[in-house]
């Protein structure tokens, strides 16, 4: 089915008026490729929950820990508390645990409107019990590659 321009701004417009407000702050899905700087320390807590079809699961707290180690290179530490509730089935204790290392590909003192770009390979440990479903049960790599650009006061 092809919609016109109208329908799909209508579209749009009507969904963003049902949906409901959300608080978002570090830490993110996404990240920046910006390491946090030499023998700095950057700490930030969250709480982050789903509820789904009777199920919620939650982090309170998640703790993400990032160290400065050397110019350029961060060190990244996640632990977090899980919560876990469904019918029949409550549970609360260490949830899985990330760890991970950024390392920024391009020059830190770049001009603005330049792009920036960091490798970030991460690893997520399986802490968490997954019997209580406090967990995934098994080791998780990821490597992703973070990029980013100032334009005025837009950051992409």
């Amino acid at each position: 089915m092809r919609f016109k321009v109208q329908e799909k701004l209508l579209a749009f417009l009507l969904t963003g008026a049902y949906s409901s407000g959300v608080w978002a702050g570090p830490p993110f899905v996404t990240d920046d490729p910006d390491p946090v700087n030499y023998q700095s320390w950057e700490i930030n807590n969250a709480v982050v929950g789903t509820r789904v079809a009777g199920q919620t699961s939650a982090f309170a707290p998640q703790i993400d820990a990032n160290y400065g180690i050397l110019p350029g290179v961060q060190l990244h530490f996640q632990p977090q508390t899980a919560y876990f509730n469904a019918p029949g089935q409550h549970a609360w204790g260490l949830g899985d645990t990330e760890l991970g290392l950024k390392y920024r590909l391009t020059p830190a003192d770049a001009p603005e409107g330049s792009w920036e770009a960091s490798l970030y390979p991460l690893v997520e440990v399986p802490t968490g019990d997954v019997s209580r479903n406090l967990g995934s049960g098994a080791w998780r790599e990821f490597f992703p590659l973070w990029v980013q650009t100032v334009r005025g006061r837009w950051t992409f």
